[in-house]
């Protein structure tokens, strides 16, 4: 039975002096773009018990600080918070402060996943016994009255927890949603969700969305509303749909990737589409030139503010205007190298990326400032595959 993959990462961080430059928007084949690379968006209507076991604090050892070469005050990001960086090779988070250059390095505990759910420094844990929230910096656990789901996952606002009992992967019997603020459980739906990726929580708890198959080459997104039994497709006559597919943290919008390339390996995403399931609207992104998008982190593409989405392409951040539709991209790396890792700031000002010249560990860390396209270097000798800011 699949389960849910989350990602890890990071080793040493060295500081090196920040750089500032302005980036021009490129296009994919690497020319500039032109002056004004905003695009406009053509519109396209169409109870379980709960544990007996009560978890004990986590084998966190005490944070222990790396060296650093210098601070990095010169970023003026200081009210934005302090930026989590996870490596998977080390099952290491550094919680760097720019303020001063230094990094906190706590280390997740057995059972835990490395996915921070937003707006906390909290990851879910599961083992045997019972699901728990874990607090990696008060290195304290909560239990939750969940008893062994086939799969979970968080909204991309923080406020459920939801998850399946699969009875063949993703096809659901019954998909269930636990309030993390109220404490409370609520049955989302008992039809079955005949997807091919898990389905996907609205941020209101309000809606689960998912990617059906309806034959080759032919991938749909459908809804379901809380406490109905109906599945209703939204996307029709756009190309098929990707797995690439994520809730607005603030209202109930979706963005979907979709394909015109078909391949033996899959789909690769190189359309964009924004969905308003209650009026039924779709409207679509238009695409920058042949680019192909990588696939979306689930909780990194809306700003939490939800009035920004950023996706990538191999070393390019493509930032899109959830007002006007339009996107601009922008290359924050060398040709040849991939961003394999982004976050918002707290205030949506700022995005921090890690590249990659080569696997799916980054070393170079940038704070990229969306409102004067500015990009600074802020470490070159990191090693993280993940990135949280809190």
């Amino acid at each position: 039975m699949k389960q849910r993959a989350f990602p890890t990462w990071i080793l040493a961080l060295v500081f090196s002096a920040a750089c500032t430059t302005r980036i021009p928007p490129t296009r994919p084949d690497g020319h500039p773009a032109t002056a004004s690379p905003v695009t406009q968006a053509t519109a396209v209507t169409t109870v379980r018990p709960p544990p007996t076991w009560t978890p004990t604090p986590s084998q966190t050892a005490h944070p222990t600080l790396d060296p650093v070469v210098s601070p990095t005050a010169a970023i003026n990001i200081l009210e934005e918070g302090k930026l989590w960086a996870y490596s998977q090779k080390s099952n290491l988070f550094h919680i760097i402060d720019f303020a001063t250059g230094e990094a906190v390095k706590l280390t997740v505990p057995n059972g835990c996943k490395s996915v921070l759910i937003p707006k906390t420094t909290q990851v879910i844990c599961s083992n045997g016994n019972g699901i728990w929230t874990h607090d990696l910096l008060n290195n304290s656990s909560v239990p939750l009255p969940i008893t062994s789901p086939d799969w979970m996952n968080v909204s991309t606002n923080g406020r459920f927890l939801y998850y399946g009992f699969s009875e063949n992967n993703y096809h659901d019997a019954g998909i269930f949603s636990y309030d993390l603020q109220d404490r409370v459980e609520a049955t989302v739906t008992t039809s079955v969700i005949d997807g091919i990726i898990p389905p996907i929580l609205s941020s209101d708890g309000s809606y689960i969305a998912y990617v059906r198959n309806l034959g080759p080459w032919d991938n749909r997104v459908f809804v379901v509303e809380k406490g109905s039994e109906q599945s209703r497709q939204l996307s029709t006559d756009e190309p098929s749909a990707t797995w690439n597919i994520v809730w607005s943290p603030v209202s109930n919008w979706i963005l979907y990737g979709a394909t015109t390339i078909q391949s033996d390996i899959g789909f690769s995403t190189n359309q964009l589409y924004l969905l308003d399931p209650a009026a039924g609207a779709t409207h679509q992104i238009r695409a920058v030139d042949d680019l192909v998008y990588d696939d979306f982190g689930a909780n990194s593409v809306w700003s939490p503010d939800g009035t920004k989405l950023v996706v990538t392409a191999a070393e390019n951040l493509c930032v899109i205007s959830f007002n006007d539709k339009g996107q601009s991209c922008y290359a924050v790396g060398q040709p040849g190298s991939k961003v394999v890792a982004h976050t918002w700031s707290p205030h949506s000002r700022y995005i921090a990326a890690v590249l990659s010249a080569n696997g799916p560990i980054g070393n170079t860390l940038i704070v990229f400032d969306v409102g004067d396209q500015t990009n600074q270097v802020v470490s070159s000798s990191i090693e993280a595959n993940l990135l949280f800011w809190r």
